[in-house]
C-alpha cells in the first residue's frame, strides 16, 4: 500500500493522494483487505459482516450480547478482529475504517438479493417485502422513514422464517409513524430493536418464545395490551420501553424469569412497579430513571446490581434495599418527594459518589454506603449529618450546598482522615462552625460563602492544611480570629460580600502568618484598615477592595513584589501609596477621592528585564470617573507612565517573538479578554483616565474620530514594534466598545484593510456621562498581521495608512470621538525613554 504514496512529493500531493483512495480505493488495497478476511474462521467471518452491517460505532458490550444472541462467541471474535487490526475500540465503541466497511458490504453483495442473510438498507428490505423473496435473510437493520417513502402496505416479515435479529430506525424529525397495513413478525426472531414503534401490540400471530431482547424505544405503547395471555416470553432477557411516554403499566413479566435488564426510563405515565418484580431473581438491571409520577416501588431483588431511581416520585426506598450488598450502582438523585432513607445498616457496594443531590424533602438519613468518596447532598433539607458519618472513612469531598436547613455539623467530621474538601455554601441556617480540636492536615477547601455563621471559631487555626476558605457573601460574619494567620498553606481567601465585617485582627509577630497566600478578596465589606502585615505578602498576586469602604492600604504594599492584579473600583474614601512597579492590573474607576497616584518612573525604568521576563503580556490601568484627579496625576498617568509602560511591554512581546520564550496564557477570569476573543493570549496595554487631550509623545493626532499618516519609505524595519492608540471620548456611556481600522496602500496601488475592536463595560465605561476620558492602548501589530495573512512585502511598500475609530453604543447615551492619536513606536526609542526616565 505504501507504494502508492512514492511519487508524493509534498504534504499536499500526499492529502490529495489518500483522499483518492477515500473515493476511489485501489484494486491493490482491496485485494490486501479481502485476504485479511479470508484468513478469518467462519465464525469471526460471520461477526466481521455483522459489525461492517450493523454495528460499527456502537458499544463494545452492545455488540457482544447481540452476537451472542445470533449465535456466534461474540467476545472471542472480537478480539481477533482487534489483533487483526479489522476493528478497533475507541472509548468502549467498536470503530472500522471505512474501507474497510465498505469491504465487508460489498461481499454481502455479491450475492443475489434474494440469497442473502443481512438486509441493511430500506431499499433493499423494500425490494424483499414487496417481492416475497429473500426466505434465507437472518439479519436486518434499516431506517423505517425510509420504506414510508416507498410506499409500503405491509411489513410481513413471517416470510423471512430464519429471521433472528430485527433493528429499525426512525429519523428524530419526523413525527411517529404509522402502519398502513399489517405486520407479521417470524418465531424464530430472537432479537427486535423496533424505534418509535407504530403499533399498541406485538402482533396477535407472532410466538415470541425467542425472544431473548425486546426494545421499543420511544413507541407508544401503553402497556397491559403489548402482548396477550397466549405469547409467552419465557427467554426475554432484555426489555426497553425507555421513553414510552404513554406506558402506564409494565406489560406481564411475570413468567419472563430469565429477565437481566429492564429499562423503563423516561415513562412518564407510569405510577407503579408490579409487586412480583421482587421475584425476578435473575434481575441485574433496573432502570426506572425520569419516571416522573412513579410513586411505590416493590422489594428489589436480591440480585440487582445497577439500580436508577433518579428524578421518579417515590417517597421511601423498600426497607430491604439498604441491605442488598450486590448493588454497585444506586441513583436517586432528584428524587422531590423522597422523605427518608432506610434506617437499617447500609450495606450497598456502591463505590465512588454516592449523590442525593435535589432531593428537595429528605430532612434526615442515619447510615450511608462505607465506600463512598465525595458525598453530595446538595439541595436538601437536612438538619444535621449523622454522627455515623465519621466511619465512611473513604470520603474525600462532602457537598452541602444549599441545604437550607442545615444548621450544624457534628464535631467528629475532623476524624474523616481522606475529606479534602467541605461545601457548606449557601447553607443559610449554618451559623455555628465546630471547634477544630486538633491539627486537621488533609482538609484544602472550605467554602463558608452564604452561610450564616457571625464569628469563626479560633481553633480555625488548626485547619493547617487549608489552601482554599472562602466566606464571601457571609453577611452576618463579624468576628475573625487572628489565628487564621497561622493558616500558613491558605492560597486563596475571600470576605467579598461580608457587610458586617468591619475589621480584620492585627497581625501578630508571634504568628506564623499567611505565607501562601497569593488571592485576597475584601470587597464589598465594611472594613476601614487593612493589617499592615496582610499586604506586603511576597506571595500576594491579587487584591480586590471593590467597593469596600477602605481608606487607606499600608505603604508596604510596595513589597508585594508579586502583586500583578489590584482592583480598587468604586472606594470613595481612597488614597493610593506607591505601588508595586511590576503591577500588570489596576482598577480605580470610581475612586471619587483620589487626588493623586504616585508613580515611580524610575522604578518602571529598573523593572524592565524582569518585566520582559515575568511573561506577562497584558496589562489594564483604570482611572475612569475619578474626578479629582489632579493635573500632575493626569499628565503622570498618560505621559510618563503609559508610555514607559507600553515601550516595556512592546520590547517584551519582541523579545518573546526573537527568542520564541514561552508565553503565559492570559486570565481566563478578566472580562476584558473574555468579551473579545480576538485578543486572547495576544500583548495588549490598555489604559484610561479622564481628560480631554491625546498624550504629547503620540506624534500623530488630529482633531474628530480619523488620521491620515504619510509613512516614511523605511517605516516597516525590523525594529518597528506597533502602534500605540488614543481616543478622547465625551460622554462615553457605561457599555461601549471601540472599533478601529487600518487603511494601508502601498507604492504599486495596492490596498489592504486590517479591523478590529475593544469592548469591557469596566474599561470603556463612565458613569459621569458628562465627563471626558482619554484611552490609550497598544498591541503586537504582528499579530494581526499574521492573522489577516497580508505578505510582509506589502507592508514594505506602504506609503500611506488612515485610521478610522468608530464607536458601538449600549445605552441611549451617544458618546462622541472628539480627537484621536497615533504614535508608531520602535525599538530604538526604548533605551531613549529608559534613559529620559532615569
Amino acid at each position: 500500500m505504501g507504494s502508492l504514496f512514492l511519487g508524493c512529493k509534498s504534504k499536499q500531493e500526499w492529502e490529495d493522494q489518500l483522499n483518492k483512495l477515500k473515493r476511489f480505493p485501489s484494486e491493490e488495497i482491496k485485494k490486501a483487505l479481502r485476504v485479511s478476511y479470508d484468513g478469518l474462521e467462519e465464525n469471526e467471518k460471520e461477526i466481521f459482516l455483522d459489525i461492517a452491517c450493523f454495528h460499527k460505532g456502537y458499544s463494545r458490550n452492545y455488540v457482544k450480547e447481540s452476537l451472542d444472541g445470533r449465535g456466534f462467541c461474540g467476545e472471542v471474535g472480537i478480539k481477533v478482529l482487534i489483533d487483526r487490526s479489522l476493528i478497533s475500540i475507541s472509548k468502549g465503541r467498536i470503530e472500522m475504517h471505512d474501507l474497510v466497511q465498505e469491504m465487508g458490504r460489498a461481499i454481502v453483495c455479491e450475492q443475489r438479493i434474494e440469497e442473502r442473510n443481512r438486509l441493511f438498507t430500506a431499499r433493499d428490505v423494500y425490494q424483499v417485502l414487496n417481492n416475497q423473496r429473500a426466505a434465507t435473510v437472518q439479519a436486518i437493520s434499516f431506517d423505517w422513514s425510509e420504506i414510508e417513502k416507498l410506499n409500503l402496505n405491509d411489513a410481513d416479515f413471517k416470510r423471512m422464517y430464519q429471521l433472528r435479529w430485527l433493528r429499525v430506525g426512525y429519523s428524530w424529525f419526523l413525527e411517529h409513524h404509522t402502519l398502513i397495513g399489517s405486520l407479521d413478525l417470524p418465531n424464530y426472531l430472537s432479537y427486535l430493536n423496533w424505534e418509535r414503534y407504530p403499533l399498541q401490540s406485538l402482533p396477535s400471530k407472532f410466538s415470541p418464545v425467542n425472544l431473548v431482547e425486546l426494545r421499543l424505544p420511544y413507541s407508544q405503547v401503553t402497556g397491559s395490551q403489548l402482548w396477550n395471555e397466549e405469547q409467552k416470553l419465557i427467554n426475554l432477557k432484555v426489555i426497553s420501553l425507555r421513553f414510552c411516554e404513554y406506558l402506564t403499566e409494565v406489560p406481564n413479566l411475570s413468567r419472563s424469569l430469565k429477565i437481566v435488564h429492564i429499562d423503563l426510563r423516561g415513562c412518564v405515565s407510569l405510577i407503579e412497579i408490579p409487586s412480583y418484580f421482587q421475584t425476578l431473581d435473575k434481575l441485574t438491571y433496573l432502570e426506572l430513571g425520569g419516571c416522573t409520577n412513579l410513586k411505590n416501588l416493590p422489594e428489589i431483588p436480591c440480585n440487582v446490581e445497577f439500580l436508577d431511581l433518579s428524578k421518579t416520585a417515590i417517597k421511601e426506598l423498600p426497607s430491604t434495599v439498604w441491605s442488598h450488598k450486590k448493588i454497585t450502582y444506586f441513583d436517586i438523585t432528584n428524587c422531590k418527594f423522597l422523605e427518608r432513607l432506610p434506617s437499617r445498616s447500609c450495606k450497598l457496594n456502591v463505590s465512588g459518589t454516592f449523590s442525593l443531590e435535589g432531593c428537595v424533602s429528605l430532612c434526615e438519613f442515619l447510615e450511608l454506603p462505607r465506600n463512598t468518596t465525595v458525598l453530595d447532598l446538595r439541595g436538601t433539607t437536612i438538619k444535621e449529618l449523622p454522627s455515623s458519618i465519621e466511619f465512611v472513612s473513604s470520603l474525600t469531598i462532602i457537598k452541602l450546598e444549599a441545604c437550607k436547613s442545615l444548621v450544624s455539623l457534628p464535631t467528629n467530621i475532623w476524624r474523616l482522615k481522606s475529606l479534602v474538601s467541605l461545601d457548606l455554601s449557601r447553607c443559610s441556617k449554618f451559623q455555628y462552625f465546630p471547634e477544630v480540636s486538633e491539627p486537621v492536615e488533609h482538609l484544602e477547601s472550605l467554602n463558608l460563602s452564604g452561610t450564616a455563621v457571625k464569628e469563626l471559631p479560633p481553633s480555625i487555626g488548626n485547619l493547617v492544611a487549608l489552601r482554599k476558605l472562602d466566606l464571601h457573601v457571609c453577611k452576618n460574619l463579624e468576628v475573625v480570629p487572628n489565628s487564621i494567620y497561622n493558616l500558613s498553606n491558605l492560597k486563596t481567601l475571600r470576605f467579598d460580600g461580608c457587610s458586617e465585617l468591619k475589621k480584620l485582627p492585627p497581625v501578630s509577630v508571634d504568628l506564623v502568618g499567611l505565607l501562601s497566600l497569593e488571592a485576597l478578596n475584601l470587597s464589598y465589606c465594611s472594613i476601614q484598615e487593612i493589617p499592615d502585615g496582610l499586604v506586603c505578602l511576597t506571595s500576594l498576586q491579587e487584591l480586590n477592595l471593590n467597593k469596600a469602604k477602605i481608606k487607606s492600604i499600608p505603604g508596604s504594599i510596595k513589597q508585594a513584589a508579586e502583586l500583578s492584579y489590584l482592583c480598587l473600583s468604586d472606594c470613595k474614601n481612597l488614597e493610593l501609596p506607591k505601588l508595586p512597579p511590576l503591577l500588570q492590573r489596576l482598577e480605580a474607576g470610581g475612586c471619587t477621592s483620589l487626588k493623586t497616584v504616585s508613580s515611580s518612573s524610575t522604578a518602571l525604568t529598573q523593572c524592565w528585564d524582569e518585566h520582559i521576563f515575568s511573561r506577562r503580556l497584558h496589562e489594564k490601568h483604570i482611572f475612569s470617573s475619578c474626578p479629582n484627579l489632579d493635573q500632575n496625576a493626569r499628565i503622570n498617568i498618560m505621559a510618563d507612565a503609559v508610555q514607559l509602560r507600553i515601550m516595556r511591554m512592546a520590547t517584551a512581546s519582541s523579545k518573546f517573538k526573537e527568542e520564541k520564550i514561552e508565553r503565559a496564557s492570559y486570565d481566563s477570569d478578566d472580562e476584558f479578554f473574555m468579551h473579545d476573543e480576538s485578543f486572547c493570549g495576544r500583548c495588549l496595554v490598555a489604559l484610561k483616565c479622564p481628560g480631554y487631550d491625546i498624550p504629547n509623545w503620540f506624534s500623530h493626532q488630529s482633531e474628530g474620530s480619523s488620521i491620515n499618516i504619510q509613512l516614511t519609505p523605511d517605516w516597516f524595519s525590523t525594529d518597528f514594534l506597533g502602534f500605540a492608540l488614543s481616543l478622547v471620548v465625551a460622554y462615553a456611556p457605561l457599555y461601549m466598545k471601540i472599533r478601529w481600522k487600518y487603511s494601508f496602500k502601498a507604492s504599486n496601488g495596492e490596498s489592504h484593510e486590517i479591523k478590529n475592536s475593544l469592548y469591557n463595560p469596566y474599561l470603556f465605561g463612565s458613569s459621569f456621562q458628562d465627563s471626558h476620558e482619554v484611552f490609550v492602548w497598544w498591541y503586537n501589530v504582528f499579530e494581526v498581521v499574521e492573522a489577516a495573512q497580508i505578505p510582509t512585502a506589502f507592508y514594505k511598500l506602504v506609503t500611506e495608512v488612515y485610521v478610522d475609530f468608530s464607536i458601538d453604543k449600549y445605552s441611549a447615551y451617544r458618546p462622541i470621538p472628539e480627537k484621536c492619536g497615533v504614535c508608531l513606536l520602535y525599538g530604538e526609542d526604548a533605551e531613549i525613554i529608559k534613559q529620559r526616565a532615569l
